[in-house]
């Protein structure tokens, strides 16, 4: 790569928290639809094999339920913290400058008044989106939207960075 430092600039968006969580949603929805559907052909299963068909019903609508209950509970809380964290932000700590350097152990953020690095090494993993990118450090999730970036140059840079320099769980459209 001829680039060697990427420097971005974001204003935080409360409504980019709600697209993050349905893109990881989307990410995930074939290991969840598989797992679940197991789940509920055993059920179903169940069902017939069972001579009341009451608790054979029952146990087959706790089966097919459980999904659907995980991803609204999901979502509630992920869309209940990211409001509570977004809300204590001020206008200064809601513009993010990200500064990313080739052969450097980590990047750096600075948001208001302050600063942090961020080594490689931390990062769990990181998902691409549409239009952002994800990063899951040790349990904390922040997004960098692709609207920060000024051309698919500097998309196809971080996309080599963090292809480099995170070792599993990267994701990332080619």
């Amino acid at each position: 790569m001829n680039q060697e430092v990427l420097e971005l600039e974001y204003k935080v968006d409360y409504k980019q928290f709600r697209k993050v969580w349905i893109g990881q949603l989307k990410k995930s929805l074939p290991n969840i639809i598989s797992f679940w559907g197991v789940t509920i052909l055993l059920a179903l299963l169940i069902f017939f094999l069972f001579s009341d068909k009451f608790i054979g019903f029952l146990l087959l609508f706790v089966f097919s339920s459980i999904p659907l209950f995980m991803i609204i509970f999901g979502y509630q809380n992920f869309m209940k913290t990211a409001k509570q964290n977004f809300s204590t932000l001020s206008d200064k700590e809601k513009i993010v400058h990200l500064t990313f350097q080739n052969g450097a152990d980590g990047f750096d953020s600075r948001n208001g008044k302050s600063f942090s690095h961020t080594a490689w090494e931390s990062i769990k993993s990181v998902t691409e989106l549409n239009d952002c990118f994800v990063f899951n450090r040790m349990g904390s999730v922040f997004y960098v939207p692709k609207s920060a970036f000024r051309n698919d140059s500097e998309i196809g840079f971080l996309r080599f960075l963090v292809s480099v320099n995170v070792n599993k769980n990267v994701k990332l459209m080619k």
